[in-house]
């Protein structure tokens, strides 16, 4: 298995949910933000704790800076909490920005 490994990476993935820069981006109220639970802190250290997260990858660099200030802040974005926004805004205004910031289609 250990042999396979290269054949199960996913090299180009991106990340779709709400992220920290996404604050200042689409000028996110802080009040839609929820306190990290301690499953959410756990669920950080352990993704930091991945080899493919290490601070010597810069593929994930960008990963592991939004999992270190959702730490440090002690707070996330649900994206379900965009709609308290307005009820079409994850469709028609954060979607359609964020794919297009990420060149997907």
């Amino acid at each position: 298995m250990l042999a396979d490994v290269d054949e199960l990476a996913v090299p180009s993935c991106k990340w779709l949910g709400v992220t920290m820069d996404d604050i200042d981006e689409f000028g996110l109220d802080r009040s839609i933000m929820q306190k990290l639970s301690p499953r959410d802190v756990a669920k950080i250290e352990a993704l930091l704790g991945r080899p493919y997260l290490s601070e010597s990858s810069s593929r994930t660099k960008k990963w592991r800076e939004h999992l270190l200030r959702m730490r440090g802040e002690e707070r996330k974005f649900e994206v379900e909490a965009l709609s308290c926004l307005a009820p079409d805004f994850l469709r028609h205004t954060y979607l359609p920005q964020k794919l297009a910031n990420m060149r997907i289609e």
